[in-house]
C-alpha cells in the first residue's frame, strides 16, 4: 500500500518533526514499506491460537500487603530548612 504525499506531511506536522523533500520521499517509502509489514498480519492464521497474556509463563510472587509506619510528616519536616503549616517553605522564585 502506498502512502500520499500528503499523508507523509500531516504525520510530520503532527510530530513536529522538520523535513526537507528529500526526507520527506524517504518518510514515504519508509511508511509505505511498514503498512505492508502490518498487512501481511491479515493473513496470518490464529486460529486454535490462545491468546497470550503475558511472555512469560511464570506466576509473580507476592507480597503481604502490609502498612507500615515509615517517615512521618513531623520526622521529614525535621529535615526541612524552613516549614510552616506542615510545608515546605521555599524561597519566591518568580517576582
Amino acid at each position: 500500500m502506498d502512502i500520499s504525499k500528503s499523508e507523509v506531511k500531516r504525520i510530520i506536522e503532527l510530530s513536529s518533526i522538520a523535513c526537507s523533500d528529500d526526507e520527506l520521499s524517504s518518510y514515504m517509502k519508509d511508511l509505505s514499506k511498514i503498512i505492508e509489514l502490518f498487512d501481511k498480519l491479515k493473513y496470518v492464521n490464529t486460529d486454535n491460537i490462545e491468546p497470550l497474556y503475558n511472555v512469560i509463563d511464570d506466576n509473580l510472587r507476592l507480597r503481604k500487603d502490609v502498612s507500615i509506619k515509615k517517615n512521618t510528616k513531623k520526622e521529614i519536616l525535621k529535615n526541612v530548612p524552613k516549614s510552616k503549616y506542615g510545608f515546605y517553605v521555599v524561597p519566591k522564585m518568580i517576582e
